[in-house]
């Protein structure tokens, strides 16, 4: 398979080493995708990932849904479904929504332990030429991605020593009311002009 690097060499140094989850578990690019100056020549046909169904105590994070929802499930899945932990997925620009959604839940639930996993995963990518004459090109990069688990129980001593577990807020930090979440006054209802 012909490289788009053919005419001179553009070569991607690479990253190191990633993640303990996730399907990859190096940053060596096989090729990187199309420099700017050759995407008029190609078109992007198909984008793969390997990527297996979310678990049952999983959050995943993107970067379109809002911080509310992702916040609302996380608690629903520690207080009505009795989850004793949840996992956080966050990939690319969805990384500081999964940290921010994190910080507010360990905030407001006291006593979670933290374990902090970063990785990166695979995307596959086939270009297509638009002239003939050039060959199809499949090139693999790699997206950065967070694992964050928020457990009640604490983990096991040889993980508490590894870099990424933060242990419980202290209690003057958490903030949990009484009475329960009560949802904050709004006026008027659609289109909020409320005048």
């Amino acid at each position: 398979m012909a490289s788009l690097y053919d005419e001179q060499d553009l070569s991607v140094p690479s990253a190191g080493t990633s993640g303990s989850f996730g399907a990859a578990s190096a940053l060596v690019p096989t090729s990187a995708p199309a420099p700017q100056r050759y995407r008029s020549k190609y078109r992007l046909v198909a984008c793969h990932r390997d990527d297996a169904p979310a678990k049952t105590n999983e959050v995943r994070v993107t970067h379109q849904g809002p911080v509310k929802s992702y916040l609302g499930y996380a608690m629903a899945l520690f207080e009505e479904r009795g989850a004793r932990a949840v996992a956080m997925k966050g990939m690319g620009r969805a990384i500081h929504k999964a940290v921010a959604v994190t910080e507010v839940l360990k905030r407001r639930l006291p006593g979670l332990h933290q374990r902090t996993e970063i990785g990166s995963l695979p995307f596959k990518e086939v270009w297509a030429p638009l002239e003939e004459g050039l060959n199809r090109v499949e090139s693999t990069r790699y997206i950065s991605s967070v694992l964050i688990t928020l457990s009640k129980d604490p983990p096991p001593l040889d993980l508490r020593s590894r870099p990424g577990y933060q242990p419980p807020l202290p209690l003057s930090e958490v903030y949990y009311p009484v009475g329960g979440y009560q949802r904050p006054y709004s006026r008027g209802g659609r289109g909020g002009g409320g005048r």
